[in-house]
C-alpha cells in the first residue's frame, strides 16, 4: 500500500496532466426510517470497535515486535478473518467502506502525533465519542434521490443540486 497523499500532493500530480482534484461536502439533516436509523447505529457502533480495535492491537504489536502494524496489514490480517468469526459478524452488515476508514483514522492519528500537531491517539468513548463516519464512493455504492452516478463529479453535481432543491433555492443544470 502505497503512501497516503494530502490534496495539495495529489494536485501537484494532477496538474502535470493538466487536471485538478476538487472536494465537495454537503451537510444535509436527514430524517431516516427506524430501519436506516438502526443501520446508521450499527455503522457508528461498528467504526468505534474496529477503530479502537486497531488502537489497541497496533499498540501491542509495536510493544512486542518494537515494529509499526500498518493499516494494510491490519486489514489483511485481523479485520478479515475477524468478519468470519461468529463472534463478530456484526461487522457485516455494515459499509465495509466505514470500517476501513476507521482504520485509516488511527494511522492518520498516529502521523499527525509524530507531527506534533495532534495529542496521543485515544480509545473512543461510547458514551462521549462524536457520532459519525466516513464512507467511500466505489462501484457506485452511493446514490442520490434513487439515481446511480457514474463519476464522483457527477455525485458532487447531483448532492448539490438536491441540497439546494431541498432549501427551496433554485438548482443549476
Amino acid at each position: 500500500m502505497g503512501k497516503r497523499m494530502t490534496v495539495k500532493e495529489k494536485n501537484k500530480e494532477l496538474a502535470k496532466q493538466g487536471q485538478q482534484l476538487k472536494s465537495y461536502g454537503l451537510v444535509l439533516r436527514v430524517y431516516p426510517t427506524k430501519e436506516q436509523e438502526a443501520l446508521i447505529n450499527r455503522t457508528f457502533g461498528c467504526t468505534r470497535f474496529i477503530f479502537n480495535n486497531y488502537l489497541s492491537t497496533r499498540q501491542e504489536y509495536y510493544k512486542g515486535e518494537a515494529k509499526t502494524l500498518s493499516v494494510g496489514k491490519y486489514k489483511k490480517d485481523v479485520l478479515v478473518p475477524m468478519k468470519s468469526l461468529e463472534e463478530h459478524s456484526f461487522l457485516k452488515e455494515v459499509d465495509k467502506f466505514a470500517l476501513e476508514v476507521a482504520c485509516e483514522n488511527v494511522e492518520d492519528a498516529y502521523i499527525r502525533f509524530f507531527k506534533g500537531q495532534n495529542r496521543y491517539p485515544t480509545f473512543k468513548s461510547k458514551r462521549t465519542a462524536k457520532k459519525s463516519y466516513t464512507t467511500k464512493m466505489t462501484n457506485n455504492n452511493i446514490a442520490v434521490c434513487g439515481s446511480v452516478h457514474d463519476r464522483d463529479e457527477n455525485a458532487a453535481i447531483n448532492i448539490r443540486n438536491y441540497g439546494l432543491q431541498i432549501l427551496g433555492l433554485e438548482a443549476v443544470a
